[in-house]
């Protein structure tokens, strides 16, 4: 950005902070510190001029859904994510969601049960023992996460089945 302050200095962020720069809206990290948003929405200055990065278009593109059966591995189910987003291996924008619960926001999503709802406010080791139990009885995990992955796709293969290994460390209950 390059930036007018209060005080009529002008001000350049990221690579525009180098002296001479020409080219500065070309690398989209920058030099320095990310300073961009404190400028984008407030009045500290007035904006003249903005660069803006556009992702080009990906060769291909893999979505993969996780589904964990117990309420207690969403702890889990985030650290995994975490890493994974940390790490670049998933670059999509990952969707978390309780199908036990129902997916509230959604249009066509049926209404809670009014006694899950009351369970899911519960805090007790019972209340998720039922909750576990509610879910398993109508096939459902307690807690799924779509992830997004795009590039080239023989790096989508890869990036998925890792993910996969991650995902496979949280442990599955014995089913008898």
């Amino acid at each position: 950005m390059e930036v007018v302050l209060a005080d009529g200095e002008l001000l350049r962020t990221g690579m525009g902070a180098m002296p001479g720069a020409k080219t500065w809206q070309q690398y989209k990290s920058g030099f320095g510190p990310w300073v961009d948003g404190i400028f984008s929405q407030s009045n500290f200055g007035v904006i003249t001029k903005m660069g803006f990065w556009l992702m080009p278009e990906p060769d291909a593109f893999l979505s993969g859904t996780v589904i964990v059966p117990r309420h207690n591995d969403l702890v889990p189910l985030i650290d995994t994510l975490n890493y994974l987003e940390n790490s670049r291996i998933c670059n999509g924008f990952t969707e978390l969601s309780g199908p036990a619960m129902g997916l509230p926001g959604a249009d066509d999503a049926p209404p809670m049960n009014p006694a899950l709802a009351a369970l899911s406010l519960r805090r007790s080791t019972a209340a998720v023992a039922e909750l576990d139990q509610y879910a398993a009885s109508k096939g459902l995990g307690a807690w799924s996460a779509t992830i997004k992955f795009y590039g080239p796709a023989k790096a989508l293969a890869a990036h998925w089945g890792y993910a996969k290994e991650r995902f496979s460390a949280i442990p599955v209950p014995d089913s008898g």
